[in-house]
């Protein structure tokens, strides 16, 4: 069985880059922008996370926001992701995402 660390991320951006082309959707460039992060880091994931903040669909987008909180993170920002959670929880969801979150948020790290 293949695990998360054999992650073939450069083709996997690759393939979100050609189904952008058929399918130019916020939530495919979130994708592409999550994937980013894996390939270069998330310096550059939280940049491009970024560059699509004034996208209303994502800002009402959970995943979007749990993104972020999960990037921030990988860079020790833990205010800023503990924020971003707290966005995340703002957007519609469920409650077994919310329990997540909420728990998340009042997690030391």
């Amino acid at each position: 069985m293949p695990k998360f660390a054999e992650t073939d991320w450069p083709q996997i951006l690759v393939l979100y880059r050609l189904l952008e082309r058929f399918e130019p959707t916020p939530v495919v460039a979130l994708n592409i922008a999550v994937v980013r992060g894996k390939v270069s880091g998330p310096a550059t994931g939280l940049a491009s996370l970024d560059a699509l903040a004034g996208d209303a669909q994502l800002q009402r987008h959970r995943p979007y926001h749990i993104a972020r909180a999960i990037t921030l993170r990988e860079l020790g920002r833990e205010d800023d992701a503990e924020a971003a959670l707290r966005s995340a929880l703002a957007c519609p969801g469920n409650d077994a995402e919310s329990d997540y979150l909420t728990a998340r948020i009042t997690d030391d790290g």
